[in-house]
């Protein structure tokens, strides 16, 4: 009986796809505008935002490495979530910084490094 079931759903999806009207492409949207953020940015305060960002990773990263290698010792809903809380982190301190490294793109005088 399963299997008649399985075989009845999957056929009334795909009748269900077949029926619908084609998706139209996205129109396409414009960039935001560009915000002022006050006076440009200088080289230093770059290498002073560096310094500080590679800091604050560093030092979350041994607290993540941790939390990651008790998870992979001790395999457990609980060491499972205390591992996802700890990528979750990661991410969104990546993607703030992300957006803060933007303000520095093609600022003279900067370091290679």
């Amino acid at each position: 009986m399963k299997l008649a079931a399985s075989v009845s759903f999957i056929a009334l999806v795909l009748s269900a796809s077949a029926a619908a009207p084609a998706a139209q492409p996205a129109a396409a949207v414009p960039p935001p505008p560009a915000v002022n953020t006050g006076p440009a940015p200088t080289a230093a305060q770059a290498r002073d935002f560096i310094a500080r960002v590679e800091k604050d990773l560093y030092d979350f990263s041994v607290i993540s490495g941790r939390a990651a290698w008790v998870n992979a010792t001790y395999i457990t809903d609980d060491t499972d979530a205390l591992n996802a809380y700890f990528g979750t982190i990661g991410t969104e301190k990546t993607i703030q910084y992300a957006k803060e490294a933007a303000r520095y793109v093609n600022l003279p005088g900067l370091d290679p490094d």
